[in-house]
């Protein structure tokens, strides 16, 4: 009986520790440190862009209302001043994401420090 018991015991123990957790369960995204050093366009900007502003500022949605497109570096590059007053909501500028709140405080401070450093 002891064996049974201790045999049941070592297989529920090993059981329990058998577990499979995805990355985007244990690190969800946003949950880690935000890196606002050495950001680059490609990197961290284009990505951030895509996620957040490309609904209405990229491919076919610019004619359809986005009027400012964010599909490439240049265009970005070129209103870069623009895009700091909307996403920061500044005057001078329509507050941006449209309908919706501010962007992270990562994001807005990796934008800044890219802004920043050209």
């Amino acid at each position: 009986m002891k064996i049974k018991l201790f045999i049941l015991a070592s297989l529920l123990l090993s059981l329990s520790m058998c577990y499979d957790d995805s990355e985007e369960e244990l690190y969800p995204q946003g949950s880690g440190p935000c890196v606002s050093t050495d950001v680059t366009y490609s990197g961290i900007i284009a990505p951030m862009l895509n996620d957040n502003c490309n609904v209405c500022h990229g491919n076919s949605n610019v004619s359809n209302g986005g009027s400012i497109d964010l599909r490439s570096y240049a265009q970005v590059n070129s209103r870069k001043d623009l895009i700091l007053k909307s996403i920061f909501h500044q005057s001078g500028a329509k507050a941006m994401p449209e309908g919706g709140g501010s962007l992270s405080p990562c994001a807005l401070s990796q934008y800044q420090n890219w802004y920043d450093n050209g």
